[in-house]
Formats: C-alpha cells, structure tokens, sequence
C-alpha cells in the first residue's frame, strides 16, 4: 500500500538535527507490503506512525516559535499514540477489539450528552492508557525488547507531563507566575524552559517515533536499519 506525504520536510536548526534526521527516512518510504493477515494490525500502525510523525514536526515547530513551554503536551499526546500503534502493530485481534471498543465506549457516552446524536451499536469496554501501556510490555517483551520499559514511560513521562504541562493546575500555571525582588508578583508570559529539558522532550518524541516505526517497517517489508541510531540502539 502507498505511505503518502502530504508536506515536505520542515527545516531544522541544528539542535534538532536527529528529528530531521528521522524525518527524511520517513519521507523516503514509497510503498510497503502489509501481510494480508495482518492488514488491520499493520494499517493502523502505519497511521499511528503518520500521528506520531505529525506531532514530533509539531513538537519541534514549537520549540522554534519560542513555545517550549508546551512541548510536554505534544509528547504526552505522541505518547498515547505510541502505546496504540504498539498494540495494534504487536497485538492479536483481540486487542484491536479492546481499541474499537474503548472508543466505541467514550463516542456513546459523548453521544448521551449531546441531544439528537445516536450511540453506535456493539460492545464498549474502557482501555485505559495504563491498560495500552501494560499491554505494550507484554507485547514488546514478546519480540525481546526490554521488560517494563512502557510502564515506566507512563509513570514518569505520561503522568509525569499530565501533571505539570497537559492539564490546568497549580504545577502547569507556575511557570507564569514570577515574584520580584521587592516582592511583587507579576505575571510571565514567555517563561524561561530549561534547555535541558526542552531538548530532553525533542529527543523523546524522536525516539518515540523512530521505535514505532522501526519496528512497522519490519513488519510491512521496508528497510528498518536506518532507524536504529536514532531509536537509541
């Protein structure tokens, strides 16, 4: 099946050469040869890589406009789409049926609140994020990666950045609250990002993304070699 690009490859300063990097293989896939068994599987994490692809340019994107300060948001949403596209790619049919029917759950339950939209028909079951995550390990112990490391990532990446960056509370509005000498306080609007920790996040959204598709373009009959400097290995 086709793998379509539908924009080119967004320029990079130099701090984010391993994200171009990782760009350019994606931008050079043509074609792949998605077993017929295993289409679905396959299908879906081909998506998945394209979501994650969206969000490491958005990421990066970010960062160049001066918005560091939100990049824990997008490497929070590229995580869940990791965790889906892991479990789709790796999974059986019954774990495809867990997604379907986990969205399926969350679309009624937006559809009873909303008058006149109908619930669709067939089984709902909750799949939690943590769920997916286990779920991941189990799976990517199968192929010998190493155990626990999506746990790990949910605990100190996923709720990590739920707590400080993706949801409004005291640890995410912070940053914007600056106390002066004299001991006034006034309120920042472009709060300084560690440099660390910017580029730390930009790194993780790389390896995020090369690790998916690393193993996708195993799976579907494209050349994965080019993936493992920048997936870490």
């Amino acid at each position: 099946m086709p793998v379509q690009h539908n924009r080119s490859m967004v320029s990079m300063p130099k701090a984010h050469r391993e994200a171009g990097k990782l760009l350019a293989i994606l931008e050079s896939a043509s074609s792949a040869r998605v077993p017929a068994e295993r289409q679905t599987h396959c299908v879906t994490a081909l998506a998945a890589v394209a979501r994650a692809r969206s969000l490491l340019i958005g990421t990066v994107a970010l960062d160049e406009a001066g918005r560091a300060d939100l990049l824990g948001i997008t490497v929070r949403a590229l995580l869940e789409v990791w965790y889906f596209g892991v479990v789709a790619l790796l999974g059986d049919d019954a774990d495809l049926q867990r997604l379907e029917d986990d969205h399926r759950y969350w679309k009624n339950a937006l559809a009873e609140a909303l008058p006149g939209v109908e619930p669709d028909p067939g089984s709902t079951a909750t799949f939690s994020v943590f769920a997916r995550a286990t779920r991941a390990d189990e799976l990517l112990l199968s192929i010998g990666e190493p155990a626990g490391l999506a746990v790990e990532w949910y605990r100190e990446l996923y709720a990590g950045e739920s707590l400080s960056h993706a949801h409004a509370g005291i640890e995410s509005l912070s940053p914007y609250v600056v106390e002066a000498a004299d001991g006034s306080v006034a309120i920042e609007a472009e709060p300084e990002v560690d440099e660390g920790l910017r580029y730390g996040r930009i790194r993780v959204a790389t390896i995020l993304t090369a690790l998916l598709a690393k193993w996708t373009w195993e799976r579907v009959g494209l050349d994965a070699a080019a993936f493992d400097e920048l997936a870490g290995e």
